[in-house]
């Protein structure tokens, strides 16, 4: 294989700090699928660092960089020495040139295009029937925000989708310390680098533009490796603005279906009928049993991250499950992150126990009684630690407090098997979420 992945971590007992090099060489003979590995091999030690220890890449103990590819020769007598006889750059200085369109400046080859010098960061591993180009994209009205950042309707090519933005609505001008022609403010020697509290403005807008890169970069590669019709589809992506087009919700989240019917039916204790909540249910679960099988944890199943197409019994789709910023690859001895949201979360995340995808199918059961009555997990209660209190005190919101005025006896069953939990023995409590998966149980549909 012409692909060469160098990942050395080199320490600094004067400022005792951890400076990681992660640098890849694509040769021109390289194959278009060799790089899309090497892309995905990078994403994936990334999110390992990330789950094995939380924060480490925000702090100021690590610091990664990127070499130039014009000045760096590999060989091995050159190693030991490699920050010193080759230009290198921090991943937020070249994050801060992709979000003003700008480029770095290597002090021995001159200018270095983005895609020579960070080509994860560009997403070039990504088929390129993804790439779009933002100027032919037209934005709308304003749908909603979330925790990664904003979402508007608009159209690409004549088709109406969701575009959705990365961060914040701060937008990043260049500098004349990142243009072209000038020498970067952060091509210093690395031992001798100054204090994080030091840095320039430039610098933090990089750090955010990385972390915004990075959350993209997450579900863009999620998303380019999904086809399923309960999966919501992408149509491409953007480095600049940072976005990402989807498909587009004719009666956006579910979570706002329900908010219109407890208005529309005030009073009434059934907002939909009976089979629709069997309908939206079992597609939901169609959703999470392709993710599953393509060993994703879905890790934030919601009533605000289910979208909804259509209340009609006779469409072959009433909704899709959307926003994949906290699924995860599963691990042969299961994760062990913070994931989700307070009241859908599954008491082994909160007890910060090994999980797998049974996560999510409690969260499904959550999200049964939330479409049956309407009402959110424990909405009495005011703060997230009193929640996770009950969730841990094996308290669940049950149907049976309302009064419905129809009865969902099946239902309601499967609801208290995926609910259930054995502290003493996980595997045991594992195994009998599995057996009760609403997605397979009561069911002889095959999905593709």
């Amino acid at each position: 294989m012409n692909t060469i992945v160098l990942l050395e971590a080199v320490g600094s007992p004067k400022h005792k700090k951890m400076s990681v090099i992660c640098n890849s060489v694509i040769q021109q003979s390289s194959t278009e699928k060799e790089f899309s590995m090497l892309g995905n091999i990078k994403l994936e030690i990334q999110n390992v660092m990330n789950d094995f220890f939380p924060g480490l890449n925000q702090s100021e103990f690590i610091q990664s960089y990127a070499l130039c590819p014009k000045c760096y020769i590999w060989n091995e007598n050159m190693k030991d020495n490699i920050l010193k006889t080759a230009d290198h750059f921090y991943m937020e200085h070249c994050a801060f040139a992709l979000a003003t369109k700008s480029a770095v400046h290597c002090k021995n080859a001159g200018v270095i295009p983005n895609e020579d010098i960070v080509p994860d960061l560009m997403l070039i591993h990504i088929p390129k029937k993804f790439h779009i180009d933002s100027k032919i994209v037209r934005q709308s009205s304003y749908i909603a925000s979330g925790t990664s950042g904003s979402v508007y309707a608009g159209k690409y090519c004549g088709v109406d989708v969701a575009i959705k933005y990365f961060g914040s609505s701060v937008k990043f001008k260049p500098s004349d310390k990142c243009s072209q022609t000038s020498k970067s403010e952060f091509d210093k020697n690395v031992i001798d680098q100054e204090d994080f509290s030091l840095y320039s403005d430039s610098y933090f807008q990089g750090k955010s533009a990385l972390c915004n890169l990075q959350e993209m970069q997450h579900e863009v590669t999620l998303l380019s490796n999904l086809n399923h019709p309960c999966i919501i589809s992408m149509f491409g992506f953007s480095i600049s603005p940072m976005c990402m087009l989807m498909e587009l919700a004719p009666l956006r989240s579910l979570r706002h279906v329900i908010n219109s019917q407890l208005k529309k039916h005030k009073g009434e204790t059934i907002l939909f009928p009976k089979l629709l909540c069997y309908r939206i249910l079992f597609q939901v679960a169609r959703g999470l049993s392709y993710l599953h099988r393509k060993h994703i944890i879905y890790g934030d199943l919601k009533s605000d991250n289910i979208l909804t197409w259509t209340l009609s019994l006779d469409a072959d789709v009433n909704v899709k499950l959307s926003d994949y910023n906290f699924s995860q690859y599963a691990t042969p001895k299961g994760l062990k992150k913070m994931l989700g949201t307070p009241g859908y979360q599954a008491p082994e995340i909160l007890q910060r126990y090994s999980f797998d995808n049974c996560v999510d199918i409690y969260s499904w059961s959550i999200v049964a009684y939330e479409i049956l009555t309407g009402c959110r997990p424990f909405e009495k209660l005011n703060f997230v630690s009193e929640i996770a209190a009950a969730v841990l005190d094996n308290k669940r919101p049950m149907i049976k407090d309302h009064n419905l005025d129809a009865k969902f006896p099946c239902l309601e069953k499967m609801m208290t098997d995926c609910c259930s939990i054995d502290r003493i023995n996980w595997n045991l409590r594992r195994r009998k979420r599995s057996a009760n998966n609403p997605s397979t149980k009561h069911c002889n549909t095959t999905d593709t």
